[in-house]
């Protein structure tokens, strides 16, 4: 009789710690998507490629950090991004407001107003938005892709730094299935994009300020500027 208490402590401590295992896969299986997310967008830039495609996942590189200014307002990062991009510089159309499903929470630190977008590029059905931001005190930019009339692709937001809009221009890319969507928002001056794969190269328009392009396989975007100097963007992240 003395072995049965023995036993059933035995038998509750196995069970506790099977219930302590459940609930870490738990928490990992819940936590791991969050953050996986904010690595993906912060670390775009160093993260190997992949050719794993899913629909409606999409990545977006930033550009530097901007420097906080103490009461910076919305008006003040429409103004600063004006002077980049044209898209800006025009009234707002019907045509650069989003659709109601891309209306999605931003982070709480940032401010903004969806009627302050701008449809920078269309590629059939898709579309690219620009939005002006205000996080803690830094002007800044959110870019979102519309995959077709009804969809979100997906998006993300980062500081605005006006000396390397050119040279790092912050863009997305799409996974989509068969192919990927890619998109990259330029500042005035940029009227084309070659696109490169390997053997062969496509140039094409681009947009207002964007350039959207679908396919597969892509290594690099390159354009030049109003002076006619040449800069790339990797297609791999």
């Amino acid at each position: 009789m003395s072995e049965i208490p023995a036993l059933r402590d035995a038998l509750r401590d196995t069970a506790r710690r099977h219930t302590a295992r459940r609930r870490r896969r738990l928490t990992l299986a819940v936590a791991v998507p969050v953050a996986l997310a904010a690595v993906v967008f912060a670390l775009a830039g160093s993260l190997p490629r992949t050719d794993e495609t899913l629909p409606g996942e999409a990545t977006v590189t930033p550009t530097a950090t901007a420097t906080a200014t103490p009461g910076v307002t919305l008006d003040d990062a429409e103004r600063e991004l004006a002077k980049v991009y044209g898209v800006f510089r025009r009234p707002a159309r019907a045509s650069d407001r989003p659709p109601n499903r891309l209306r999605e929470p931003a982070m709480s630190s940032i401010e903004l107003e969806w009627e302050r977008a701008r449809r920078v590029a269309t590629l059939g059905e898709r579309a690219t938005y620009v939005i002006p931001t205000v996080d803690r005190g830094r002007v800044g930019l959110c870019l979102f892709t519309r995959v077709d009339a009804e969809r979100p692709g997906g998006g993300g937001c980062g500081p605005f730094d006006p000396s390397t809009a050119m040279s790092k221009p912050i863009w997305g890319k799409t996974f989509y299935r068969p192919n990927t969507v890619y998109d990259v928002l330029l500042p005035d001056g940029v009227q084309e994009v070659t696109v490169h794969f390997k053997g062969r190269t496509v140039t094409l328009p681009t947009g207002e300020n964007g350039f959207m392009y679908e396919g597969r396989r892509v290594r690099k975007f390159t354009w030049r500027d109003a002076e006619g100097n040449q800069h790339e963007a990797r297609a791999g992240i």
